[in-house]
Order: structure tokens, then sequence, then C-alpha cells
């Protein structure tokens, strides 16, 4: 398997919480972020770099600090996150049932049965159908052995 790769700008249906914030770095609509807990910027989420994903694990008792760029921006710009919720990532790039986290591909996301020794679990959510996940982020600072 491999990346899903969304197909058109993000938008959720009846209760998606999003959140306004500020980029770190240069974000895309489509890019998975989080929150980091010492700026409270949002950067893209790398699975295989541990000071990043240190950041995550001290921000994680705060909700919604992990989600997907609706709107993106340059560094210091302002942004969108979706972090809870429907949210339709366009036309048949999932398969019903399973579950996505971050990818090694920095910013992105992958079904769960890709994820490799040395990656960081962050699970971002379940697809319900082809084109729309149920986006429930979490991150527990485990690493696969």
């Amino acid at each position: 398997m491999a990346d899903i790769a969304p197909t058109q700008a993000i938008h959720g249906g009846a209760g998606l919480v999003v959140v306004s914030g500020i980029a770190g770095e240069t974000l895309a609509a489509t890019d998975w972020v989080y929150r980091a807990s010492d700026d409270a910027k949002w950067w893209k989420i790398d699975v295989n770099d541990a000071t990043r994903m240190a950041k995550v694990r001290s921000a994680a008792f705060v909700r919604n600090v992990l989600g997907i760029v609706m709107f993106g921006g340059a560094a210091d710009a302002a942004v969108d996150i979706a972090v809870w919720g429907p949210v339709n990532l366009g036309t048949s790039i999932m398969t019903a049932g399973v579950a996505y986290y971050g990818s090694d591909n920095i910013g992105k996301a992958r079904p769960a049965a890709d994820n490799g020794s040395g990656d960081y679990l962050v699970f971002y959510g379940t697809a319900y159908t082809a084109s729309i996940m149920y986006l429930a982020p979490a991150y527990h600072g485990i690493a696969l052995v």
C-alpha cells in the first residue's frame, strides 16, 4: 500500500472541529500536523524524528494537538486545522474500515499495515468510506520495535 493522496481541498461534514493557529513552517492543505509543546505552532508530523515526536507527546495532554491542514500558509502565517470529526479527503483514496497513521513521508498518512520498525505510531483516524475519514487523532509516545 502507499500514502493516501487527498485529491481536493479538505472539507468536513457536520461535527467537524476546526482550530486556527500559526504555522511553524510552510504548510500545504492536506499536510498532517501537530501543535508543538514549546512554541504552540503547527508543524508537519515526522514519525521518524524523535525530537519532533517528543514535542507531540509533551503536548498530548491538551486536546486538539493533531490534525490535517485545511488551508495552508507560509511559516508564521495563520492556518486552519481539522482536528476531530468527519473529513472528506477526496474520491476513492482510502479503504473503508482501515485505520490510517503517520507516514515515513513527512506530513503524510498511510494505512496501518504500512507501519514499520522505528516508526512512532500517530493514529489519525479510520476511513468511513473511500473518501471520508473520521478524525480521532491520538499519539501515546510509542515507537514500533
